[in-house]
């Protein structure tokens, strides 16, 4: 169960952005998405005053446009947190001195260790490398910056003082995670609503590896009751203009995206398949080898990956794992490329899963509808006997589910697993287990799942003790 939760922190964006030293800044193409935070902001001028009033509490006054932060509209900050860490952190941002100019080498010395601060916490000391004119944007091993590590470890007072020194807000991790997705991850509420009433819908709107916005993570409970800080923040992303990811996919800005990206991989996969048609095949092997290295889920990189795509890698070179790139890599946008580029879609690592099957498990809407739209096999099953329809409900992915169930015949519904479960009593029970917390898991997911049940039994769908009284 562990590994299972914490897949939902693991992650990149949609359509590859370009990364600097692991982080990534925001897409060009999503640049015209950000008027839309101004109109957001005036539709919930109540909320936004509520949540304002609030981000005056740890940023300690209203923030005017900075240089630093040219494609924001700098606007007072958010802050869900009590009275006394809010009362504190307002000192500390008005008792920060200006901050000196330093040659960009000593900058970024100081950034490293402002880095190391914020990720073991000795707050006084990140906040006067903050104050020495650290640079507050470097950016560490797997992509970690500053801010990002001040989220994950809750450092309201630090994360405020960040923001105060013009920390890029829109900078994500290797797993295309922002400091608002960790936050929120985190359940640190206050950073969380510092930092989405500072964004505009552009950067709300990222999508991480696993095809997630900070608002997916914001409604969804994570097998708890939201507190009202945390949907505090669910609302603030709301009103700013952020979406979910199948929001944004089906609005216009993500229809035309999607579109663009279509192409673009499709011209790319068709050069690459030229490339690796005029390579050796120990040459093509030997930037295969990279390429599997490049796709790696703890330490992505999408532009590395793309590039050895382009220059012709072998798309079906495997890991120690048996992994192909289409099955380690995360980002939909690395696994359209592979695909245009020839990719096997059904290859499965040594345990028997295909990238259907990890796409389904982990929640990834967007590169199982890829997959299927492109063909790959819906009756594959793992080492313990399940199908890609089975992962999903088994993690109560019902949006996933459907999509499966309607391109499933009788046959392929009706698969069992070692234990003589099938996809109908997954989907009936709200997964398998009986352990406490998992327990909790499969009442939460049997009452999403309640519609794929249904779709199940009008397709020819069994359990497996009904199947077993027909055999």
């Amino acid at each position: 169960m562990a590994h299972r939760l914490a897949r939902h922190a693991l992650g990149s964006l949609v359509v590859a952005a370009a990364r600097c030293g692991g982080a990534a800044s925001l897409p060009a193409r999503r640049a015209a998405a950000s008027s839309s935070s101004a109109a957001a902001a005036a539709r919930g001028s109540g909320l936004a005053g509520a949540a304002g009033s609030a981000a005056g509490r740890l940023l300690g006054r209203a923030q005017p446009p900075s240089p630093g932060e040219r494609r924001f509209a700098a606007r007072p900050g958010g802050g869900a947190g009590g009275d006394a860490v809010g009362a504190s952190a307002a000192a500390a941002a008005a008792a920060a001195p200006r901050r000196p100019a330093l040659p960009a080498a000593e900058a970024r010395a100081k950034g490293e260790l402002l880095l190391k601060a914020c990720q073991k916490r000795p707050v006084d000391d990140a906040l006067r490398l903050v104050d020495e004119g650290a640079d507050v944007d470097f950016v560490g091993e797997g992509g970690i910056t500053p801010l990002i590590a001040a989220s994950i470890a809750g450092l309201e007072t630090v994360a405020a003082r960040l923001v105060e020194a013009g920390a890029r807000l829109d900078l994500v991790n290797v797993g295309g995670e922002s400091a608002l997705v960790r936050a929120v991850h985190w359940g640190n509420a206050a950073i969380a609503q510092l930092l989405a009433a500072r964004m505009d819908a552009a950067a709300l709107n990222l999508v991480d590896d696993i095809g997630r916005t900070a608002l997916d993570y914001a409604e969804v409970g994570a097998y708890k009751e939201k507190s009202a800080a945390e949907r505090l923040v669910a609302a603030t992303i709301r009103v700013r203009g952020g979406l979910t990811a199948a929001e944004y996919k089906a609005s216009p800005a993500g229809l035309e995206e999607a579109a663009r990206a279509a192409a673009e991989h499709a011209a790319a996969g068709a050069r690459a398949r030229a490339a690796r048609a005029a390579l050796p095949a120990a040459a093509a092997r030997a930037l295969g080898g990279q390429l599997i290295a490049a796709c790696q889920q703890r330490t992505m990189d999408v532009p590395a990956a793309l590039r050895l795509i382009g220059e012709g890698a072998d798309v079906d070179v495997v890991d120690k794992f048996d992994r192909t790139p289409l099955v380690a890599a995360g980002p939909e946008a690395v696994k359209a490329r592979l695909i245009e580029a020839g990719a096997q879609l059904d290859l499965v690592d040594k345990w028997g899963r295909s990238a259907l099957s990890l796409a389904a498990y982990i929640g990834h809407t967007a590169v199982v509808q890829l997959l299927i739209d492109k063909g790959a096999k819906l009756d594959l099953v793992d080492e313990d006997g399940q199908s890609a329809l089975m992962r999903a409900c088994e993690d109560g992915h019902a949006a996933i589910a459907q999509l499966l169930v309607a391109r499933m015949d009788a046959a392929a519904l009706n698969l069992a697993d070692k234990d003589g479960w099938t996809a109908l009593d997954m989907a009936e029970e709200g997964g398998k287990g009986s352990a406490d917390y998992v327990s909790e898991m499969r009442g939460e997911n049997r009452a999403k799942l309640e519609p794929v049940a249904a779709a199940i039994r009008a397709r020819g769908g069994l359990t497996g003790d009904e199947l077993a009284a027909r055999a």
